[in-house]
């Protein structure tokens, strides 16, 4: 190959990893107003029930696009880490996020979650991923940049968690399972498109959700949802869900794993600017610092000299 030639892959190589970052930091603002809609939807409809027509939703957005690739993918060499994909990612996570959300407080969910990456990172090597010493310390800018955030500055006020309610070991349960479906999903989007992915994930997820929440109604629950409701549910079908999803699995074919998960400290400083302009909440300096110290670490986690295994 020439020298030109090489030259040319690598700008291309450049773009593939600007529109994947790019993707990634927008799903962060689907995933910051998750937990706002998320609050808006479980005021009328149990957990199940909005976690079924979430996924049925989006199942029904995503199958069009996803069943353009059956006949020309085998699922075959990816059908256990797809599985395990659909009951974590398609069954377990959903509920146990909205089970958290109704539980304890947003503050607490947002911080519980927040490990996942710490999580993901130290299980990175199980999947063929070294983690750099100076990655290691982009997560842990953007952890402290996230603690900031959710913490208000005050940081005693992490003291909190000491008296842990369900709503926090759910949300704890949560951070591990996303973790799982991390690891599961980095051998199955290099060989299966990201559509026909989160078609089997939420089209799987549906199913079971549905069958657990029969005793709920679901159908008599949403007829008789509000607007508001309603308007929440496909917020978090369509947003956080379909799109935000489509990009993250993107990303983790692209950046690779411990790269991707880096984002999710985004979505603290997301969640606050959101409560600023939705709910008039002022832009505090813990805000600011925090969310400087969250972009921090996501440079530092994107420069080249910090990439290794990827």
């Amino acid at each position: 190959m020439t020298a030109g030639a090489d030259t040319v892959g690598d700008a291309g190589e450049v773009r593939r990893v600007e529109l994947a970052s790019v993707g990634l930091l927008a799903a962060t603002v689907g995933w910051g107003g998750a937990f706002v809609a998320g609050k808006l939807v479980l005021q009328e409809l149990p957990e199940l029930t909005a976690s079924a027509w979430r996924y049925a939703g989006a199942t029904i957005v995503l199958l069009p696009f996803g069943s353009r690739h059956w006949r020309a993918t085998s699922l075959r060499p990816v059908a256990l880490p797809l599985a395990l994909m659909v009951v974590c990612g398609g069954i377990v996570y959903p509920w146990l996020f909205m089970a958290s959300l109704a539980r304890t407080s947003a503050t607490n969910t947002s911080l519980i979650v927040s490990i996942m990456p710490v999580l993901t990172c130290l299980l990175c090597p199980l999947v063929g991923e070294r983690i750099s010493p100076r990655r290691w310390l982009a997560v842990g800018l953007a952890l402290a940049g996230a603690v900031v955030v959710i913490a208000r500055g005050d940081v005693a006020k992490l003291a909190e968690l000491r008296s842990v309610n369900t709503g926090d070991l759910l949300a704890l349960a949560a951070a591990v399972v996303w973790s799982i479906f991390n690891l599961a999903s980095r051998s199955v989007v290099v060989r299966v498109p990201t559509t026909l992915v989160n078609s089997c994930v939420f089209g799987g997820g549906a199913l079971v959700l549905f069958a657990l929440a029969a005793p709920e109604q679901p159908i008599v629950r949403l007829l008789a949802a509000s607007p508001q409701a309603i308007g929440g549910l496909l917020f978090l079908t369509l947003v956080p869900t379909v799109l935000s999803g489509l990009a993250y699995l993107h990303a983790v074919r692209v950046l690779g794993l411990s790269r991707t998960v880096v984002f999710i400290y985004c979505v603290p400083f997301v969640t606050a600017t959101l409560a600023a302009l939705i709910l008039g909440e002022a832009l505090d300096w813990y805000q600011a610092g925090g969310g400087a110290l969250i972009f921090a670490g996501l440079l530092l986690a994107l420069e080249r000299s910090g990439m290794s295994g990827s």
